[in-house]
């Protein structure tokens, strides 16, 4: 672009500059800068003039054409330097640094109506900022935006909790799902038995009718009641002798039961088992470096679509290619422990 230069002289000057440039003989014209680079000298002949340089508010663009059809930029101005006529009308402008108007009727006095009501809003906290610009860097570094994504999902008891009666929020991060990451894959076909027309009166409450059955007394109650009302003929000693052996034979039955039980209570449990522990810890390592290896994927699908390069292209689509033979492996992996983890279950009976 060319360098160029706005000045503002009064009429007097002006007449004389236009007569100079028409007879193209512009000689003794001169600007001199001050220590301050803001107070000039402007010299025209044998005049020295004082001049002031300030800010427009508007960024002005200049522009050439050679036929008068087609033009061209050349280039920005954004300073004017006033010429004034004596040292008082330069004191005037000594606490002035941007004009309150442009150089075109539009622009008239466009700081007070346009620009000043910008600055009446109070500034935006500073932690939101810093999170556009963090967002923002991202996105020219090449990133995407992780969106959050939100499902609705079948109700399960584990999903309710003192501390979250209204329902928890699952993520992956929580200690539940690293314990069981199979509920990020709720199905259908793993779900609960949908509640009955009792089961819902019993814990809604919502239906008067079913109230009244859940809160009324079974028939087989007041029969027995009823029979316990009855008195009963006092039993013979033969009686007593023959309930009193059924009693040390149902005796020695329960005993023999308890020992059964007892054997199975010796049973190892799978919790304690090493194995078992050292497969959970693997499935959650898995599960994590799947769901990493996802979003690693994700971006770079994003930054293949944007990649105008086809070189840098080509080498991105390596970068997935191994990404993608990364995640088969993972995948692989949380599969086989997920099996493994099942086939312990069922051989100690879970």
């Amino acid at each position: 672009m060319m360098e160029q230069y706005l000045i503002r002289v009064p009429k007097k000057v002006g007449a004389e500059l236009r007569k100079k440039m028409q007879e193209k003989e512009v000689r003794g014209v001169d600007v001199v800068a001050g220590a301050d680079n803001k107070h000039f000298k402007f010299h025209i002949d044998d005049s020295e003039l004082p001049s002031t340089l300030c800010q427009l508010p508007c960024i002005l663009e200049t522009h050439k054409t050679y036929d008068d059809n087609l033009f061209y930029k050349s280039g920005e101005i954004g300073q004017i330097l006033l010429v004034h006529e004596s040292a008082e009308e330069q004191m005037l402008y000594e606490t002035v640094t941007e004009l309150p108007s442009g150089i075109t009727p539009p622009t008239t006095n466009i700081v007070k109506r346009k620009y000043a009501k910008t600055r009446k809003y109070p500034a935006f906290p500073k932690p939101d900022v810093a999170r556009v610009e963090d967002t923002l860097v991202k996105i020219i570094a090449g990133g995407v935006i992780e969106d959050v994504q939100e499902e609705l999902v079948d109700f399960y008891d584990w999903m309710i909790d003192d501390q979250h009666p209204g329902g928890i929020v699952v993520h992956d991060e929580m200690e539940l799902i690293q314990q069981h990451p199979e509920y990020l894959n709720l199905t259908t076909d793993g779900a609960p038995p949908a509640p009955t027309t009792s089961n819902l009166g019993l814990a809604n409450g919502s239906s008067s009718g079913m109230q009244s059955v859940a809160n009324s007394r079974p028939d087989t109650d007041v029969e027995e009641d009823n029979n316990s009302r009855t008195p009963v003929d006092a039993l013979s000693e033969d009686d007593k002798s023959a309930r009193d052996g059924l009693d040390d034979d149902l005796d020695d039955m329960l005993n023999d039961k308890s020992d059964d039980d007892g054997d199975d209570d010796d049973k190892p449990s799978l919790e304690a088992d090493p194995a078992y522990q050292a497969l959970l810890q693997a499935r959650v390592g898995h599960t994590k470096k799947v769901l990493e290896l996802r979003k690693d994927i994700s971006k770079m699908v994003a930054n293949i679509e944007s990649m105008a390069n086809p070189v840098m292209k080509s080498r991105l689509q390596q970068q997935k290619d191994g990404l993608d033979v990364e995640m088969a492996q993972a995948q692989a992996a949380l599969d086989a422990a997920a099996a493994a983890i099942r086939a312990m279950e069922d051989a100690h009976g879970k």
